[in-house]
């Protein structure tokens, strides 16, 4: 246990304990001395006076400790030997200190009570009579107590004064822990029931409640970014100040202390508390969401907030509890007089180390004065509000519930939980579960849900579905200034990121070198090799004899071996990898000491041609076989392993049967079952049981749906945080369909196809068809729902709309790319493509110019060691299209007329990004015209987008690898790696040319024929 005190911040704080005691002895009960005690460790009973007192001076809770404070201002500290270690440093400073040590033999609690009777009158002892002890320690100091003969007094209003000032450590540690109860509200809470409500699913109070219980466990890293908490926040100081709770149905408790019930969510009035700890310090936060609400719902929420704004602006520093609480009701009496019946009994109370601070209550009867920068959990409620128009028996009764965590500043009382809304607008919401039948000649409107704000309106339906109409202009003006904020906040993200980069491209950026040894000792080498040349292909190294030794080289040393007969003779030439050569396209080999000494060639010649040619074959062999592990090692290196699926024991698994498996384990195409587990899926074959497909839920990135309208299939697709193999194939990508079309239906003529024919018999199929998709679709969506809860909602349920999708070349054919909530995906065929919005830095459009029929789009990611993704040849028409779903999703776009060389583009700025943001950033793309980068001698779109100098593991980020789905022989390119080294003939050549430059004949020789006297 490392602990850490702060002994500065402790005497500051004893020091205005100390001064309280003494300047009002009577808030302590007029105590002679006061005992802060500290038991065994009380789970149960988290929130109690003396381990927040205790907390609040050291930052630590010591069990089995007491603090006792005397009139003259000295701290005596009785605790065990091991715990005075820690205390040592808060012994100088302002406040004199002194510790009694403890141990099984001495409890040394006779002395402790000297100390106590000898301070004022030595009668009476300050406690808090509502902690209550546990452990060993509470017996034992229970009988000393009464043993001492001193006089029990609640000292409890003193100390709860003397904490209730909050400083500035303190506030920043309940304003992290407001923003993160504001987050859960508005970006997980507010979308469930949405989505809840919205698609009629059943699920009780008590299951929200632990869904949302769940966000704070050992996996809160992963939902911190989605639900946006403080970036600065340190997580596992993150908890839960109580199960958060959730009530509709008409039976609502409002108390601090009410669960969340084993009920049906009700779509009517719904409640949510939920409380987090941050740091040992407490917030709170209620909000009620009204689905469907009448007139008169409307008008008492609105008069609830109008109330909420009345008591904040009247809660201010000095005024008493209860004169904040008879101005409320006063309001009520004034405003809403057929209300008053119907407010609670109190206004909320003080909040901090403790979750309720009594002292602070904001009732009719509490006469304590609220100190400045005091925080309070402020909540306004109605309770019992009769709804006589309700639609069912559950939705008569309702309450209003309004909660918050504020501080009373010395100016303004200040909410520190505003993050989530409260306005009516965007609480009370309309589900039109019957709409009115439009007119016949009308065009049919779809239901739109109502959306939340969010800093990113990460939504794919845009403001204006129209295909084919024109942008007005007042809309391309708004398009144009969001456009430029965008801009200025992604040059400002950018020079924050790299704000500490003062250099080039980082170390970690940097080709590792990656040792290698042949043998560990000299005794190794074969003995059989002599003065020869060998191949040792079970250390994969090859023997050569240099100067009468016996050298072993690795083959990962050589670039190349060549052969050349000549006469009676063969040579063979053996190039070794050295600095400054090109051993790939992609790489450049990295060397642990490059100016060291290298052998750059090695030739050889012999008569034993038949031997020569045996060795030249086995190095070509051992050098293709090396090539190819090494491409598998790097192929595999961001696997990472999954953990072990845990199987459903105790019921059978909800399964979707007879869907098939992309990509796939065998040749041949075979149906099989997907399992819902514990922890993730089972894909199962029919034929093999061998063959499955296991997938955890916390290896799952994007989880997609995509129904089987105008598509041959109906698909569940997966896309990965980290990759798996399936197989021997590498992928992040794992899809299972069913096919729509029924084949043995349509095409087999079945009994009534051979005796009927004409159009009825087609009309039937084509009902029957539709029938079929429509069950398909509900089918597949259901599961796919029932995966979603099984996981704990940690991912969410995307679904393509085809209503702006655009075609495009991502690959090599064109295929139609359609957005979801959350990416731009192509799922119908392999290989697949998966853009994931959040994770975009900037997109241009590229070859944007007049008559040209076709544009590009590139996405550049904001991992710049990424390759930028090119989906080309998209049609000039969807440009308006385009231009909109880039905007409505808050993404920085730009355009230009020719296409970029984003290769050289993203090496300059990996080489320096602090250098580029510095320069502008990307307002180089701003004007389309880039003379540096710009490739204007072919404008025509390129299918194959420039992949050179980037990492290729990266490209399988955003979409399948083809090599998954398309087998292809991965030897035919490595043979180049190694076999373009410099043969005898071109050897000859350059010494030819360099004795003709020193005999001064270079110009003598005669010119080398055209091309047309050639021909």
């Amino acid at each position: 246990m490392s602990v850490e005190i702060d002994a500065r911040l402790f005497h500051r704080r004893a020091g205005a304990l100390v001064a309280s005691f003494q300047e009002n002895p009577s808030l302590f009960g007029d105590a002679d001395a006061v005992a802060v005690v500290v038991g065994g460790t009380d789970d149960e009973n988290p929130y109690q006076k003396g381990p927040a007192l205790q907390m609040w001076l050291l930052g630590y809770e010591f069990t089995d400790t007491v603090f006792l404070i005397t009139r003259d201002g000295t701290f005596t500290i009785l605790t065990s030997a091991k715990k005075a270690t820690y205390l040592e440093p808060i012994l100088s400073g302002s406040v004199p200190v002194n510790i009694l040590r403890r141990t099984k033999e001495d409890s040394q609690l006779p002395q402790f009570f000297d100390v106590a009777k000898a301070s004022g009158e030595g009668k009476s002892l300050g406690i808090f009579p509502r902690d209550r002890l546990s452990g060993k320690f509470a017996p034992e100091w229970q009988a000393a107590v009464e043993a001492s003969g001193m006089q029990t007094v609640d000292a409890s209003i003193g100390a709860a004064f003397a904490m209730g000032t909050k400083d500035q450590i303190e506030l920043r540690q309940m304003s992290t822990a407001s923003k993160i109860a504001a987050a859960i509200m508005k970006n997980f809470f507010y979308l469930d029931v949405m989505e809840t409500i919205d698609e009629e699913k059943v699920v009780t109070h008590e299951a929200l409640s632990l869904r949302m219980d769940d966000l704070l466990t050992d996996k809160i890293n992963q939902h911190a970014k989605r639900l946006k908490f403080p970036a600065d926040a340190d997580l596992p100081s993150v908890d839960w100040c109580y199960l958060p709770v959730v009530q509709s149905g008409g039976e609502y408790d409002l108390r601090p202390s009410a669960q969340s019930n084993t009920k049906t969510l009700h779509a009517g009035t719904i409640l949510c508390t939920l409380g987090v700890r941050y740091r040992s310090y407490c917030s709170n936060i209620a909000r009620t969401m009204l689905i469907n609400p009448t007139k008169a719902q409307d008008k008492n929420y609105e008069f609830l907030l109008e109330l909420y704004g009345f008591v904040l602006s009247i809660l201010r520093p000095g005024a008493k509890c209860k004169e904040i609480y008879n101005k409320a009701v006063g309001y009520v009496k004034n405003k809403r007089p057929d209300l008053e019946a119907n407010f609670t009994k109190n206004l909320g109370f003080g909040i901090g180390l403790e979750f309720r601070e009594v002292q602070y209550i904001l009732n009719a009867k509490n006469d304590t004065e609220i100190p400045l920068n005091a925080v309070f959990n402020l909540s306004v409620s109605f309770q019992n509000l009769e709804n006589p128009s309700a639609p069912d028996a559950a939705g008569k009764l309702y309450a209003l519930h309004l909660a918050d965590t504020v501080v009373v500043g010395a100016e303004k009382t200040t909410i520190l939980t505003s993050d989530c809304t409260r306005d009516a607008s965007e609480v009370c919401l309309i589900f039109d579960e019957e709409p009115a039948p439009a007119p016949a000649k009308a065009a049919v409107k779809k239901e739109v849900k109502p959306e939340l704000p969010r800093s990113r309106q990460a939504s794919a339906v845009l403001k204006n579905k129209t295909r084919g109409g024109e942008t007005s202009e007042a809309g391309e003006s708004r398009r144009r200034e969001h456009q430029a904020e965008l801009a200025r906040a992604k040059q400002e993200d950018g020079l924050r990121r790299f704000a500490s980069a003062n250099g080039p491209a980082r170390e970690s950026d940097k080709p590792v070198f990656r040792k290698f040894e042949s043998y560990k000792k000299d005794t190794n080498i074969p003995r059989e090799a002599g003065l020869r040349i060998m191949v040792d292909p079970r250390s994969e190294t090859f023997l050569l004899p240099v100067y009468g030794l016996t050298v072993p080289f690795h083959i990962s040393t050589l670039k190349n071996v060549t052969k050349n007969d000549e006469g009676e003779y063969v040579y063979l030439r053996f190039n070794l990898i050295s600095p400054g050569q090109a051993i790939g396209r992609k790489e450049e080999t990295p060397f642990e000491n490059p100016n060291a000494t290298f052998i750059k060639t090695l030739s050889y010649r012999s008569t034993d041609t038949a031997r020569l040619t045996e060795v030249y074959r086995q190095i070509n062999e051992m050098k293709k076989q090396a090539t190819k592990a090494e491409a598998e090692r790097k192929d595999k290196a961001d696997i990472v392993e999954q953990d072990r699926l845990i199987e459903v024991s105790k019921f059978k698994p909800v399964a979707l049967f007879d869907v098939y498996a992309r990509p796939t384990q065998d040749a041949k195409r075979l149906p099989g079952d997907l399992e819902i587990h514990s922890n993730g899926l089972r894909y199962r074959s029919r034929v093999k049981a061998e063959n499955r497909i296991d997938i955890l839920f916390n290896n799952v990135q994007h989880f997609f749906f995509q129904p089987c309208d105008n598509e041959l299939i109906v698909i569940l697709h997966v896309h990965l945080k980290n990759s798996i193999m399936i197989g021997k194939k590498k992928t992040r990508d794992v899809q299972f369909y069913r096919e729509a079309t029924d084949v043995s239906f349509d095409e087999t003529g079945n009994r009534r196809r051979r005796q009927t024919y004409g159009d009825e018999d087609e009309l039937q199929q084509e009902q029957e068809e539709k029938r079929r998709r429509i069950k398909l679709n509900k089918e597949f969506k259901e599961f796919a729902s029932k995966v979603v809860d099984a996981a704990g909602r940690k991912f969410q349920l995307d679904i393509p709309y085809r209503d702006l999708a655009f075609s495009g070349v991502p690959h090599r054919a064109n295929v139609l790319l359609q957005p979801t909530e959350n990416c731009l995906v192509h799922l119908t065929d392999p290989p697949f493509t998966i853009i994931t919005i959040s994770e975009i830095e900037v997109v241009h459009l590229e070859r944007v110019q007049f008559g040209l029929k076709n544009f590009d789009m590139v996405f550049v990611f904001s991992d710049y060691t990424r390759t930028p993704v090119h989906i080309n040849s998209i049609p000039i028409s969807e440009l308006d299209l385009v231009r909109d779903w880039l905007d409505t999703n808050d993404i920085l776009f730009s355009e230009g007329p020719v296409n970029l060389n984003w290769t050289t583009i993203m090496k300059t700025i990996n080489e320096d990004p602090a250098a580029f943001f510095n320069d502008g950033g990307w307002t180089f793309l701003g004007g389309g015209q880039d003379q540096d980068h710009s490739a204007s001698e072919e404008s025509a779109s390129e299918f194959e987008g420039e992949s050179d100098g980037f990492d290729g593991a990266s490209s399988t980020d955003y979409s399948s690898e083809a090599s998954a789905f398309d087998e292809e022989d991965s030897e035919s390119g490595s043979e180049e790696d190694y076999s373009s080294g410099e043969d005898w003939d071109e050897l000859e050549e350059k010494a030819r040319r360099a004795d003709d430059k020193k005999r001064g004949r270079e110009d003598e020789r005669p010119a080398p024929p055209s091309k047309k006297q050639r021909r």
